[in-house]
């Protein structure tokens, strides 16, 4: 046995309370690297404290390594350490009466494997519980335990355990789900669910009231696209994004929606209705997207994303044409068809195109022709330049927006609570931010606007916009102009042109607050006041009540009858209960066969393949040196470089 301290430091000792004893006696004797526990057959009479390591195992089912089934262990070596403290109902005190400080184990310096010794304590429980609150990770966590409050032994594991703790308080008996629309049916957000007549979850649509009020007021462009491997069901996260003053990007919605169908992203446009009512919107060629915004908004203008349009046209070029000067000859010219400034140009540009690669490649000039060309007022500069897309011709502003959210959710396995509270964590970082920029704009003036044509537009439109100004100054000092004005960049980007300010410096004059597009504008300007709708702030039980109040009352007589025997039907129909979304078996994104089935990333593209980053070893496209085949042994079939 192991002898320890005498017991004379510690026999006789009163304590007020029961917690306040057994608090003293594991600090005490924890100080000295002995974890002591409280023995299970203690109560309000006497407490007895024995080792960690005190007890026998008994097996009590006899249990053998044949009849066993799992491979457990036991930590018990009947150390014969105790300390018994009694309760005096006279004095109304506890009083240490026994103990013996004795074992039968060597005291080890290292308490790691001590399951006690990694415990929290409510401390430390309450800034993990804050943390993961806030977004924090467990090794963050786990940095700032040791640093701060000098926890060692504390594990990944134990982290965990405390967050699952609190989800399990957090839901209350409630189902994730359910738990989800009690959080967003508090009233910050705007939202809008689908439910399958078996009350599982098709779509879910959702959007901050602060981002809501910003979409409202930069109401002219957005971008929409769906992003994959967000949550544990494989529903798409259907994600739309505009652009504040100065140029930043805010996230304006998320849809979750069952499947990339046109009636699906017809309600999740529907939802976005509810908020706002966009001049513009940029997609890829998602067919069943496109077909959803001619339906939601015929008056909107969609765009197709020229990166896109440009790769994909790239990939096809490149499986036929040999050599890589023919591919560039190709690309060269569909660019100069693509950024006609007007109609005769595009005619004659179309006819010289078709001139000239028909007779060799006729497959490829169809291929342009019924796959972009039949959307040229979506593609070609002519007929985008009419509408203000403030330079937004393609969707990597919204692909960046993807990296941000997928950096924010982490892994794939969330279920749409989760995904949906660290999302909430990210919108209100985002609009923090977001306002920061807008008042910095507003309260500083930069040295290269020093200049007297633009004086009264300083601290009232952003820094972005009076870049884009000077832009166009300097094609007039360098005389890198044309002799006609197009108007194409004025009504694209919302400032005036080269032109503009040529005239305005000879006639020695300035330009003005109303000759700036008002999404440049720092302070809401009147023409966005329409975009404000009155009907989100309803929840939406009012909104349905509304929906159904107004179609009773503006059917015809004779079908009045018959409407109000189906709402009687329906409302005394039995409910099921609200589920979680029914799993895609067919998701987009990383296709059957994927290596690294588990990665948020998605698989690469036709033209990532084709046309992407080399590698260092083979110089070829669609793989990088650690995956090359040029790196492997010669037993695996591959021949070694021959020099």
């Amino acid at each position: 046995m192991s002898p320890q301290p005498s017991s004379a430091s510690i026999i006789n000792r009163t304590f007020i309370e029961r917690g306040a004893l057994i608090s003293f006696i594991k600090d005490h004797f924890r100080a000295q690297n002995i974890i002591v526990v409280v023995d299970k057959h203690s109560d309000n009479r006497k407490v007895t404290f024995k080792c960690y390591y005190g007890g026998k195992y008994r097996n009590p089912l006899g249990l053998t390594d044949d009849t066993r089934k799992r491979q457990t262990g036991t930590r018990l070596m009947d150390c014969p350490f105790f300390i018994r403290a009694n309760f005096s109902k006279k004095t109304g005190q506890w009083t240490i009466k026994k103990a013996a400080i004795v074992h039968n184990h060597p005291i080890s310096d290292n308490l790691g494997g001590i399951s006690t010794a990694r415990r929290l304590t409510d401390t430390e429980k309450t800034i993990v519980r804050d943390m993961a609150n806030a977004g924090t990770g467990a090794a963050s966590t786990l940095a700032y335990l040791r640093e701060k409050i000098r926890n060692q032994w504390t594990t990944r594991k134990e982290i965990h355990n405390e967050k699952v703790v609190a989800r399990a308080e957090f839901l209350d008996g409630r189902s994730p789900i359910q738990a989800l629309y009690d959080e967003i049916s508090t009233g910050d957000f705007i939202f809008n669910s689908k439910v399958n007549s078996n009350g599982s979850i098709s779509g879910l649509f959702f959007c901050h009231q602060k981002s809501a009020d910003l979409a409202r007021r930069f109401n002219v462009v957005f971008v929409m696209d769906c992003t994959y491997k967000t949550n544990r069901f494989g529903m798409p996260l259907l994600n739309i994004v505009g652009i504040t003053a100065t140029n930043s990007t805010f996230n304006a919605g998320f849809a979750f929606i069952c499947n990339e169908i046109e009636a699906m992203y017809v309600w999740a446009l529907q939802s976005f209705e509810f908020v706002t009512k966009p001049l513009v919107i940029v997609t890829d060629r998602e067919l069943a997207l496109m077909s959803a915004i001619a339906i939601v908004f015929p008056s909107t203008k969609n765009l197709l994303c020229i990166w896109h349009v440009n790769k994909n046209i790239l990939a096809y070029a490149t499986t036929k044409f040999a050599s890589t000067d023919d591919t560039n000859a190709y690309m060269d010219d569909w660019n100069q068809l693509l950024y006609s400034s007007s109609e005769l140009d595009f005619e004659a540009n179309w006819a010289t195109f078709q001139m000239k690669w028909r007779p060799s490649h006729d497959a490829l000039v169809q291929y342009v022709y019924e796959t972009w060309l039949i959307h040229k007022d979506k593609i070609v500069r002519y007929w985008t330049g009419r509408f203000p897309h403030f330079g937004m011709t393609s969707t990597s502003r919204i692909e960046g927006n993807h990296y941000v959210v997928k950096r924010v959710l982490g892994i794939v396995n969330n279920d749409l609570l989760t995904v949906f509270k660290k999302i909430r964590l990210l919108l209100d970082t985002q609009l923090t931010e977001l306002n920061t920029k807008m008042e910095y704009d507003k309260s500083t003036q930069a040295h290269r606007h020093a200049l007297e044509f633009m004086r009264p537009l300083v601290k009232k439109i952003s820094k972005h916009a009076l870049d884009k100004l000077l832009e166009q100054y300097k094609k007039v000092i360098d005389n890198n102009y044309g002799d006609e004005c197009t108007g194409l960049f004025r009504s694209s980007f919302g400032v005036p042109c080269c032109h503009d300010i040529l005239r305005c410096i000879q006639r020695n004059e300035r330009f003005h607050l109303e000759d700036i597009h008002c999404q440049w504008h720092l302070i809401a300007c009147s023409m966005v006041q329409h975009a404000s709708i009155a009907e989100p702030c309803l929840s939406p039980r009012k909104r349905l009540m509304r929906k159904i109040e107004q179609r009773l009352y503006e059917t015809d007589d004779d079908q009045v009858v018959v409407l109000m025997t189906r709402l009687d039907e329906a409302s005394q129909a039995p409910l099921q209960s609200l589920s979680n979304p029914v799993v895609v078996t067919r998701k987009r994104g990383r296709p059957a066969g994927s290596k690294n089935k588990k990665a948020n990333q998605r698989e690469k593209s036709l033209f990532e393949y084709s046309t992407g980053r080399k590698c260092s070893k083979c110089d070829q496209a669609g793989h990088n040196a650690r995956t090359c085949d040029m790196h492997l042994p010669p037993h695996f079939g591959y021949l070694p470089l021959q020099y």
